[in-house]
């Protein structure tokens, strides 16, 4: 597991933690409304909450996952019983919350998923839950969601910075996904700092694709 603060120009820091087996990103941060967020728990959350521990961050009020694949959930369980809060996903990740442990069984790992009671939402495009802007960018996995929080937008592994192949996984759709990428694209400006579930981190006019 590796960490990374990014500071932002106002101020503001958000942790970064990358985990295996497929570099997967989860972020934990204060709101400007002093919310405590984690988003997409991975494969090694119990090592992400022994740093929060050693960082003083005793406190996480909200829990959300981009989508379902084992990389972005693994770690609901573990968070989830250390911060005593549930966590929230799209209702259309049912599918994929059941098969976790045949998504480790097939990418080679040993390690064995705990279920987890989850928070399902439910929306066709956008929904405000208190401060979060949930969008909905079906592609990657039918129920994947973008998260718009203050100016910061948590892609999943809907829209990247870099230009990372994009996996052919049951339930996935390529053309929806570009739909979703460009209404993601479509919807915000540089002001915007997108923070993939993979790679780099940046702004709008970085992205590879991007014209």
């Amino acid at each position: 597991m590796k960490s990374l603060l990014i500071k932002l120009q106002d101020g503001r820091e958000i942790l970064r933690y990358t985990s295996k087996p497929f570099s997967t990103h989860t972020y934990v941060f204060k709101s400007k409304m002093d919310n405590w967020f984690m988003i997409d728990p991975g494969v090694e959350t119990d090592l992400i909450l022994i740093d929060l521990a050693d960082r003083g961050i005793k406190k996480i009020n909200r829990i959300i996952c981009t989508h379902g694949h084992f990389d972005h959930v693994f770690g609901c369980y573990s968070a989830s019983n250390f911060f005593k809060i549930t966590p929230e996903i799209h209702l259309m990740e049912k599918k994929n919350l059941s098969t976790i442990n045949f998504q480790l069984l097939i990418c080679g790992a040993k390690e064995k998923y705990v279920s987890t009671t989850f928070h399902f939402f439910e929306l066709s495009d956008h929904l405000d839950i208190d401060g979060v802007l949930f969008i909905h960018v079906p592609g990657h996995t039918p129920g994947s969601c973008s998260l718009l929080i203050d100016n910061l937008l948590f892609t999943g592994d809907t829209l990247y910075i870099d230009n990372i192949p994009e996996s052919n996984l049951p339930g996935s759709c390529g053309d929806l996904l570009e739909k979703s990428k460009s209404k993601l694209i479509n919807f915000i400006d540089d002001s915007v700092i997108i923070l993939p579930g993979h790679g780099k981190f940046g702004v709008k006019s970085e992205l590879m694709f991007y014209d």
